[in-house]
């Protein structure tokens, strides 16, 4: 592909560069369909059936790495290599969901990198851990990658992968899918401002050892509880849970419609 054609990474400016994602003639993101696409609703219909084939292919024959960044970078790669041109590269513009930004692309490498470093320090990728300990320091690894969101658009599939790849190194089983879509959010927004301990919480039922025959019925038993406590404090919820729409995911990464806010800068990854 011709640097030309290539402008969400030769635009002089930020603007420049985040409009380079965009197909401009309907303000969708820019994909490799033949026809253009109008519509979120379209976007998703391209995108879902494309990415779920990709994934079952990555489970039929998974391939291995060193949990940094070129890691991650390839499970995007693979998982969106029909929908989008810039599938596997990181991000050249600021993004926010919510109304928080996310880390800056020039801090993704340093930020992913130190916490597979971390991972491997504490003994995260190698069984034997304790539950409780390996899910506690999943949270901080989790959030690190996350506040990194390293990729334009499929952040949170990429990292479920990533983090699966990480659970079976350590002999853990992570269940994404004992939690609703709108828990996610919440527990990720906490982390982003500095609270991790919804995030702790609902790892500590998502984790499991990954020889316990009831594991599953375990965490969704668990989650269930988290669910009623978490009612009981906060009033009627308007949670449901991920329908298989949703490939069993939490649900889909947001879309911002213009220029996003950076995040602060993240520093503490010396050893």
């Amino acid at each position: 592909m011709a640097d030309s054609d290539r402008p969400w990474q030769t635009g002089a400016t930020e603007a420049e560069r985040w409009d380079g994602y965009l197909d401009l003639r309907t303000g969708m993101l820019r994909t490799l369909s033949a026809e253009p696409i109008a519509t979120a609703e379209k976007l998703r219909e391209f995108e879902d059936g494309r990415v779920e084939d990709r994934r079952i292919e990555f489970l039929d024959e998974p391939f291995q790495g060193d949990f940094d960044l070129p890691h991650l970078q390839a499970i995007h790669r693979h998982l969106f290599q029909d929908v989008y041109p810039w599938a596997g590269e990181i991000r050249t513009v600021g993004i926010s969901k919510g109304g928080q930004g996310f880390l800056p692309p020039e801090h993704v490498g340093f930020v992913v990198d130190g916490a597979a470093r971390l991972m491997r320090d504490d003994g995260m990728l190698r069984p034997g851990m304790e539950t409780d300990k390996w899910s506690s320091l999943l949270a901080e690894r989790f959030n690190d990658v996350n506040e990194a969101h390293p990729f334009r658009e499929g952040n949170g599939r990429t990292q479920r992968l990533y983090f699966d790849q990480v659970a079976e190194a350590g002999g853990k089983t992570i269940h994404w899918n004992v939690l609703t879509k709108e828990q996610n959010i919440a527990v990720s927004h906490a982390a982003r401002d500095g609270d991790l301990a919804p995030l702790r919480e609902a790892l500590s039922v998502m984790v499991t050892d990954r020889m316990d025959p009831l594991a599953l019925q375990r965490a969704k038993q668990a989650a269930e509880a988290m669910r009623a406590s978490s009612a009981t404090r906060s009033g009627p919820s308007q949670a449901r849970g991920a329908g298989a729409g949703e490939r069993a995911y939490y649900g889909r990464d947001g879309r911002t419609n213009g220029p996003g806010t950076t995040g602060p800068r993240r520093d503490g990854y010396g050893r």
